[in-house]
């Protein structure tokens, strides 16, 4: 047996296919299906079940997927510990986040993470859809919002209110926004996201006011876009926090109706959490760059005017 070809394994095995395993390693399909087909020969047994609409792991190849794992882990820490023993951090490190989160918050962050390992790689993997970590081999993924997937390990990096945003241009042609019901009379820049595409909901004292935003002159799945629409005066927006702190420190947005509470149509505000995947052991390129990003949550922030 060679690594190369229990890697292969599984890839395929974790990824769901021969392609899907190609794509997350790098390589070409006939590649992967060559490796694993000689780690059979090897093994003297079948370790995939294949058919024209799918792969499937058998007996032998499940019983081999367990306790292959667990080696190759012992070997990636064996491998890491040495590199961490002998100096600076080193190798690869595959992060998965939003395509707003990553450009708002990661980026004025980044400068600083590589003068602390100027010798660790970053592959940023920016995406507004929910990336399959193992199958795209990602080793950290910042989540917004309820993990539904138990088997990855989460770390809070800091809660999450909604601000409703509009820039100062706009308030002064469309009118002030006294109350939510006023956003009736207001142009709305929705995020197209069951939570936040139907309905905005603001709470204060006692009072629970539902604003129906499904007819929004403008929806995007990307906050960063709602973002600059917003600057630009194209209509009041329901951001994140995080999404809209700078603008609002430089006076390009204001915060509009602070005295409330606001929020998607369920009122949930889950906070932006780091995960990573569920193993035994974590590389200690994994752990430094969670606890940098950790460290980044934990400092002060200028509160909005």
């Amino acid at each position: 047996m060679e690594l190369a070809q229990i890697e292969a394994f599984l890839a395929v095995a974790r990824g769901g296919g021969f392609s899907a395993a190609a794509k997350a390693r790098g390589a070409a399909p006939s590649s992967i299906t060559r490796s694993v087909a000689a780690l059979e020969n090897a093994l003297g047994v079948r370790l995939f079940e294949r058919t024209t609409r799918n792969v499937r792991l058998t007996a032998a190849g499940d019983a081999f997927l367990a306790r292959a794992s667990a080696a190759l882990e012992e070997l990636e820490a064996a491998a890491d510990q040495a590199r961490t023993g002998a100096g600076a951090l080193r190798g690869r490190l595959r992060v998965s986040a939003s395509v707003s989160y990553g450009q708002i918050v990661m980026a004025p962050l980044l400068p600083a993470f590589r003068e602390r390992y100027p010798a660790l790689r970053l592959d940023l993997v920016l995406s507004d859809a929910v990336v399959d970590i193992v199958g795209e081999r990602i080793d950290i993924a910042i989540r917004h919002g309820r993990l539904n997937d138990s088997g990855l390990i989460a770390r809070p990096l800091h809660p999450v209110q909604y601000w409703l945003v509009a820039s100062p241009d706009y308030l002064k042609r469309a009118g002030p926004i006294r109350t939510p019901r006023a956003l009736a009379d207001h142009d709305c820049l929705a995020l197209a996201y069951p939570n936040f595409a139907a309905s905005w909901r603001f709470a204060r004292a006692g009072q629970d006011v539902s604003v129906a935003v499904s007819d929004a002159a403008l929806t995007a799945t990307n906050a960063a876009l709602l973002l600059e629409a917003a600057r630009q005066g194209a209509g009041a927006a329901l951001l994140a926090d995080w999404t809209c702190r700078p603008a609002i420190a430089d006076g390009s947005l204001v915060r509009v109706l602070a005295g409330w509470r606001a929020s998607g149509a369920t009122g949930e505000t889950a906070p932006v959490s780091i995960v990573t995947p569920s193993r035994t052991y974590r590389p200690a390129k994994t752990r430094a760059f969670v606890d940098f990003m950790v460290e980044a949550s934990r400092r002060p922030t200028r509160k909005p005017r």
